[in-house]
C-alpha cells in the first residue's frame, strides 16, 4: 500500500509483513501513485506530481530509477497489464504513451491531444495499445 502527501511526501507498506517505509521524493504534490510490475517482474512505484513529472521507484528498496519529464501537471499514469505500455495524462489534453522495454526503460512512444480520460478509459479497458 503507498500514500503520497502535499508536499511530496511518500509512505510505503506491506500489508503482510511490518516493513513499511517513508521518504520525501521533492517536487510538488503527489497527484496519483501507481504500483506497478514491469514485464522483467521488477515491482515499481510510479510517482505523479505537480512539478511536471513521473519519479520512478524501485521497490521495496525505494532505489529511484528515472525521472520522466512532461509539459504539464501530472495527474495520472497506469500500466498495462503486461508491464510494457503506460498512458500519462495531466492538466491539459494531450495523452502520452510509453512503451515499457524489457529492461524497464521508457521510451516516448506518441502523445496525442483530445479527453484525457477518454484515452485512458479505452486503454484500461480494453489494452488496444
Amino acid at each position: 500500500m503507498a500514500a503520497g502527501g502535499q508536499r511530496s511526501q511518500l509512505m510505503v507498506r506491506r500489508l503482510d509483513s511490518d516493513w513499511s517505509a517513508q521518504m520525501t521524493v521533492g517536487g510538488s504534490i503527489n497527484n496519483a501513485l501507481c504500483i506497478t510490475k514491469q514485464a522483467n517482474g521488477q515491482v515499481r512505484i510510479l510517482i505523479c506530481n505537480n512539478d511536471e513529472t513521473i519519479k520512478i521507484y524501485s521497490l521495496p528498496d525505494l532505489q529511484r530509477i528515472t525521472s520522466l519529464s512532461f509539459p504539464t501537471a501530472v495527474n495520472y499514469a497506469s500500466v498495462s497489464p503486461d508491464g510494457t505500455k503506460m498512458v500519462v495524462v495531466g492538466d491539459t489534453s494531450q495523452v502520452f504513451l510509453y512503451h515499457i522495454s524489457s529492461n524497464g526503460t521508457y521510451e516516448k512512444v506518441s502523445s496525442m491531444t483530445g479527453s484525457g480520460v477518454i484515452w485512458l478509459l479505452i486503454f484500461l479497458t480494453q489494452s488496444v495499445f
